[in-house]
C-alpha cells in the first residue's frame, strides 16, 4: 500500500493505493471494527474477504450479456509530435532545407485507442441494496470489458470517506493485463467489498470509528449534476487524476440511475468520459 495526501477546495484528503484486491483484502483483514451485515452487505465478512483475495465469476455472462448495451467509443487523448514553428526541438534537415516549419511541438489530440484510466466509485447511498449494487457493477464490468478489448486500461475502484472530520480514498488497482475478470467482477459487484471490507478499512485508517458512522467523503449528497460535477473533480483532485481519466460517479437513493445500470454508465460516460488533457 502506498499513500499520498492532496489538497481540493475542501482540504486535505489521504489517498491510500492498494496494487491488487489481495492486498487490500489483507489490510481490511485487520481491522477490529468491522461491518459484518449480510442483509446490507450481501455477504458475511469471511465470504467478503475470501471473494477479495480469489475472486469470483458467478455475474461476468451476465456482464457479457450487456457488452453490446454499453459498448461505445470513448475518445482519450494521445500525445503526437507535429511540425511547428517553434517548438521542443528542431529537425535540422528540415532547418538547413529551409522549411517554414522545422521545429516539433507535442499537442494532444482525440483517440479511441489511447490507453485509458477508469476508476469507478464504489460508495453508495446506505438505502441502495446490494441487489443495485452487483446490478449496477454488472454494467460497470461489461463497460471495462469492452474497452479492454479495444485499448490499454487500467482499471481502479475507489471508496472515498469522511469520518471525524478526517477523510480517505481507498483506491484498488484490478489487473488488467490482460483483465482479471475474477478480480474485477467481485469488486465491482460485492457490497461485501465496498460495504464490509471498504467501509471497515476506511473507518479504521480514518480514527478507528464506527464503520457505519462514515459519510460522503466530501461533505454533501452529490445529487444534482453540478453536484455530481463537483464531487468528480474533488475525487480526481484526491487521486491526482487527469481530465482524461473515466470517473464513474457514486450513486444515491434518490438517482433514477440507480434502477438504470445501464443507463448509469452512459450517464457518465456523457458527462465524465470527456477530458481536454493538459
Amino acid at each position: 500500500m502506498t499513500e499520498s495526501v492532496s489538497r481540493d477546495e475542501g482540504g486535505g484528503i489521504r489517498a491510500h493505493w492498494f496494487e491488487s484486491s489481495v492486498e487490500f483484502a489483507d489490510a481490511a483483514a485487520r481491522c477490529e471494527r468491522r461491518i459484518d451485515d449480510k442483509d446490507w452487505t450481501g455477504e458475511p465478512w469471511e465470504e467478503a474477504l475470501e471473494g477479495a483475495r480469489r475472486g469470483r465469476t458467478a455475474l461476468v455472462a451476465e456482464a457479457e450479456r450487456l457488452l453490446e448495451q454499453v459498448q461505445v467509443s470513448v475518445e482519450t487523448l494521445r500525445s503526437e509530435w507535429v511540425r511547428s514553428r517553434a517548438g521542443a526541438f528542431p529537425v535540422v534537415p528540415e532547418a538547413l532545407a529551409g522549411y517554414p516549419e522545422p521545429m516539433r511541438r507535442k499537442v494532444w489530440v482525440p483517440s479511441d485507442r489511447a490507453p485509458l484510466r477508469v476508476v469507478v466509485d464504489l460508495v453508495s447511498s446506505a438505502g441502495i441494496s446490494h441487489g443495485h449494487l452487483a446490478r449496477r457493477g454488472v454494467a460497470a464490468l461489461a463497460l471495462s470489458i469492452a474497452l479492454s478489448q479495444e485499448r490499454a486500461l487500467e482499471l481502479f475502484v475507489a471508496v472515498p470517506l469522511v469520518s471525524g472530520g478526517r477523510r480517505v480514498v481507498t483506491a484498488v488497482r484490478i489487473p488488467t493485463t490482460p483483465l482479471d475478470l475474477a478480480s474485477a467482477c467481485c469488486a465491482l459487484t460485492s457490497g461485501g467489498f465496498v460495504r464490509a471490507l471498504g467501509y471497515s478499512y476506511g473507518a479504521a485508517v480514518m480514527g478507528g470509528g464506527s464503520p457505519r458512522a462514515v459519510n460522503w467523503a466530501f461533505g454533501y449528497y452529490p445529487a444534482t449534476d453540478a453536484q455530481r460535477a463537483r464531487y468528480v473533480g474533488q475525487l480526481r483532485a484526491a487521486l491526482e487524476l487527469s481530465e482524461g481519466d473515466l470517473v464513474l460517479p457514486p450513486t444515491f437513493l434518490t438517482d433514477p440511475a440507480a434502477e438504470d445500470p445501464v443507463g448509469f454508465v452512459r450517464r457518465s460516460l456523457a458527462e465524465h468520459g470527456q477530458g481536454s488533457g493538459e
